[in-house]
This record gives C-alpha cells, sequence and structure tokens, in this order.
C-alpha cells in the first residue's frame, strides 16, 4: 500500500488502515484476563523523516514532521501501539527498512528491468538504502522475543546500508548484466510525487545500533556485493 503515489485519498486509507490495526490489537489485548507479555509493533525507517545526509540511530527523534507523511504515519502509528503499555505489556516498535528477498518486495519489482540489461541508478546513486535481509529480520525477531529487556524502538536494517550506485551495480552483477544507465530524479518525482521525495530519494542512513549492543550477529551484510543467499543464486529467464 506504501508504495504507489501518494494522493490525499490513497494517504488517508494508509493512515487509517496502519493506525485502526493497531487499536484493534491493543483494544484486544487489554481486554484479555491475561494479556500478552510482548507486543511486537511494525513500525518504519520512515520514522526518522527525511533529513539528507544524516545518520539515526534509535535514539534518536525527527526534529519536525516537516510536512513528512511517512514521519506522521510512524509516529502515530507507535503511539497507537504504546496504549498496551499500561496492561504492563513489552512494547517493541520495530522499524525496517526494505526487507531483500527474492521472493516479492523491491527486488521483484526491479527484476524485468535488470534481467533485460536496463536496470539503472536513481539520479548520482547517492542516496541510501538501509535495508535488511529476510532472514536476519526473522532472526532479529526471534532475539527480540528471548531478550525480556529489548523494548522500545529497535531499528531492522543491516549495519552496512548501501548507496543506491552500490545496489544497482551489485544487483546487476548478481544477475550478470551490467548497470550504466541513470535515471534522473525528476522523473521520479513526477511520477511517484511525495512518495519520491520521501522514500525513493531519501539520503538517511538508519543504523541498528539496539541489536549490535545486543550482540546480534548480522550475516551476508557485506555492502559491496550482494551476496546474500536469497539472490546470490537468482538467473534471469532466458
Amino acid at each position: 500500500m506504501i508504495a504507489q503515489r501518494w494522493t490525499e485519498h490513497s494517504k488517508s486509507r494508509i493512515y487509517s488502515n496502519r493506525l485502526s490495526t493497531n487499536q484493534a490489537l491493543v483494544e484486544y489485548m487489554k481486554a484479555q484476563d491475561k494479556p500478552p507479555e510482548l507486543f511486537i509493533s511494525v513500525s518504519a525507517v520512515g520514522y526518522y523523516g527525511t533529513h539528507n545526509l544524516k545518520t539515526f540511530t534509535e535514539t534518536d527523534v525527527p526534529e519536525s514532521y516537516n510536512g513528512s507523511f511517512s514521519t506522521a504515519l510512524c509516529d502515530a502509528w507507535e503511539k497507537e501501539a504504546f496504549h498496551g503499555k499500561a496492561q504492563g505489556i513489552r512494547t517493541v516498535l520495530l522499524r525496517i527498512g526494505p526487507v531483500l528477498e527474492q521472493e516479492g518486495g523491491m527486488l521483484a519489482k526491479l527484476f524485468p528491468s535488470f534481467c533485460l540489461g536496463l536496470g539503472s541508478q536513481i539520479g548520482d546513486g547517492q542516496q541510501w538504502l538501509s535495508w535488511i535481509d529476510k532472514d536476519n529480520l526473522i532472526e532479529l525477531i526471534l532475539l527480540i522475543i528471548r531478550q525480556e529487556s529489548l523494548k522500545r524502538p529497535v531499528n531492522a536494517t543491516s549495519p552496512n546500508p548501501m548507496t543506491n550506485k552500490e545496489f544497482s551495480l551489485a544487483l546487476a552483477g548478481v544477475l550478470s548484466h551490467s548497470c550504466f544507465l541513470k535515471t534522473p530524479e525528476f522523473v521520479f518525482k513526477i511520477i511517484f510525487v511525495q512518495m519520491a521525495e520521501e522514500i525513493m530519494l531519501n539520503e538517511e542512513k538508519v543504523l541498528p545500533k539496539k541489536a549490535v549492543n545486543y550482540g546480534f550477529q548480522f550475516f551476508l551484510s557485506n555492502n559491496s556485493r550482494i551476496t546474500f543467499k536469497n539472490i546470490s543464486t537468482i538467473k534471469c529467464q532466458e
């Protein structure tokens, strides 16, 4: 639902969907004689806003919304989740970056053009991608379940974010193609408007400080080339 042109109508639907889901979950938990001990509420790295060239960890908060829909959405989304704290429920806000997996999501949308040798970087390619591998995300959730002292925000991102240029070259290399095309930023702004500014062209780096401090071992997080097992064996269809 997020990956679309953000009109006023679509933003209203996204906002309502996210908040109503957390409201329903919290109300259900509060109504139980024995509520769950843990509530992991999904959020997103969009919480940190669109401050260019800044590195964020869990202790950082946006200076202001600055008209950022993603920041306002994530902030309201997380506040709804915290309403369950009064019942003694340990609440974790899992701020997830783009999840890389072969079966769907971001990569599935990119495969067709990259398999044809038409993959491109966005503008100068210096936009940061605070990604996470699907298997790392699953293991991080398991860590949260085991570590009872882990609470409040947790960034679910790789400790080694990639620039869009690094990512594009690595993905093209995995698929045995080159990547020499550059799509101007204004093209994305025309097509996706605000969503492009806040998601596709954002230059922030979001690091998983809490996970690292808890000794979480990220695997397959080398940012010089995509080597994670989910896509290392991908072959384009003949």
